[in-house]
């Protein structure tokens, strides 16, 4: 996709839409996750950091049910890419995966946002023209896919008219993308990229989708992003499998005290005291879908299914929830008490480090659920050599770990020079995410 303000961009827009044609366009950000990442799917509050990147879209409707998706290749300068969908008046989820393969599936981001406002809302919508553009990179960790279904869904809400609560449009979104796409991801990004505020994280307790005021970050405080190079997906077979095995645990766990849906049917409101006392020795380190199966016959989980050929991570998948949990509690109560409390130099350095030896230890718990990448640990390596004295406390791998994107917790200018000569180090050419931006925007 190419930068919405290109020249080449314009007129390709224009020629997609015709002349004399109105359209509304609506825009969301990508998102950098600083803390909780994959454990939103096993009810953990997690911190999410809205970037100035973004995708924007224009919409127009039709009404001959036909759906029209079009925007521009990034790996090929000038590539148009384009599909169109007829969706007949009566249709299946299952029917609507089948019209896509593999290079086509970037549509059904959007066409699976029509399809679930026709399906799940009772929404008459005949169809769209949708000319999306974005800043995002794809595949990078940060919420390309959610950015695009915020904005195609909140440009199809306005166009139709169709007015959906704060809190209901992301659900519909990762809906769209757990049904439709059939990436089993949580609700984070989709709520972030829609109700995030710029220069702050915003507080997200996913039970399922209980979000907090945001917390502005402290004055000479900076969270940078830096690309590994290494491209992942939600979708991918390791997320999967982590997401199946945490799930395999709480089925453990359940079964063990005999109750329909312990602890409101979230590993993370088990305490770590309690899980080490309790559940800990319960959890095989490492077991087969065929075993688990043959015992259990299945988990809670709607989005994921546990394949008799594979073997689980389940100690470590279940493990990583409960304690990123308290975590991410720390990390926001040490934030609030930077920017409440002016504390002295010396105590805001040492409540910094504290800060960052959360993230460190977040990075380390993804590596031990078999989320993480060796380039990623090079980054952090880095960000743990140059240290408090060149600015940086701390640092993590994001989102669905795999590669995509490393946040960093730097304080100051020369924080802020530290992360970029980071990022110049690694071969070839990284993208580095520094500036914030409010979350989805529309405009006619």
């Amino acid at each position: 996709m190419t930068h919405p303000q290109t020249r080449a961009a314009r007129k390709e827009r224009a020629d997609f839409f015709g002349p004399h044609r109105g359209t509304l366009t609506a825009s969301a950000p990508a998102r950098l996750d600083v803390m909780g990442g994959i454990s939103d799917y096993s009810g953990s509050m997690v911190l999410q950091y809205p970037l100035h990147r973004s995708t924007t879209v224009s919409v127009a409707l039709r009404s001959d049910r036909v759906f029209r998706v079009a925007s521009t290749d990034t790996s090929s300068t000038g590539v148009h890419r384009e599909i169109e969908v007829r969706l007949p008046a009566r249709f299946s989820y299952a029917s609507l995966k089948r019209m896509f393969n593999k290079e086509s599936r970037w549509a059904s981001y959007a066409i699976g946002c029509a399809a679930a406002l026709i399906k799940e809302k009772g929404v008459a919508c005949y169809g769209a023209d949708i000319w999306i553009d974005s800043t995002i990179p794809s595949g990078r960790g940060v919420s390309a896919s959610a950015a695009l279904e915020v904005a195609v869904m909140s440009g199809l809400c306005k166009a139709l008219n169709v007015r959906l609560k704060d809190k209901e449009l992301p659900l519909l979104c990762q809906f769209v993308e757990n049904r439709i796409v059939g990436a089993p991801c949580g609700v984070m990004d989709q709520t972030v990229c829609y109700l995030g505020k710029a220069n702050t994280l915003l507080p997200i307790l996913c039970q399922p989708q209980t979000v907090f005021e945001p917390l502005p970050v402290p004055n000479g405080i900076n969270f940078v992003g830096i690309d590994t190079g290494v491209t992942h997906a939600v979708s991918g077979d390791a997320y999967g499998s982590v997401r199946a095995a945490a799930f395999m645990g709480y089925e453990i766990i359940r079964r063990s005290i005999r109750k329909s849906r312990p602890y409101g049917g979230y590993l993370a409101n088990i305490t770590p005291s309690v899980f080490d006392s309790k559940y800990l020795s319960l959890l095989p380190r490492h077991l087969t879908g065929r075993d688990f199966l043959d015992q259990y016959r299945s988990t809670v989980d709607r989005e994921t299914v546990v394949r008799r050929s594979r073997t689980y991570a389940v100690k470590a998948a279940t493990a990583h929830p409960i304690y990123e949990h308290q975590r991410v509690i720390l990390f926001k109560h040490y934030l609030e008490s930077l920017e409440r409390c002016r504390p002295s130099q010396a105590d805001r350095k040492r409540m910094l480090n504290q800060v960052g030896e959360l993230m460190y230890q977040s990075h380390v718990a993804y590596t031990q659920v078999g989320l993480g990448h060796e380039r990623a640990d090079e980054i952090v390596e880095m960000a743990r050599r140059y240290g408090e004295s060149r600015g940086i406390y701390g640092a993590r791998i994001t989102g669905g770990g795999s590669g995509g994107t490393v946040c960093l917790l730097t304080a100051g200018r020369n924080g802020l020079k530290s992360a970029r000569e980071i990022a110049a180090r690694l071969p070839g050419r990284s993208n580095v995410f520094t500036r914030s931006a409010d979350g989805a925007r529309w405009r006619p």
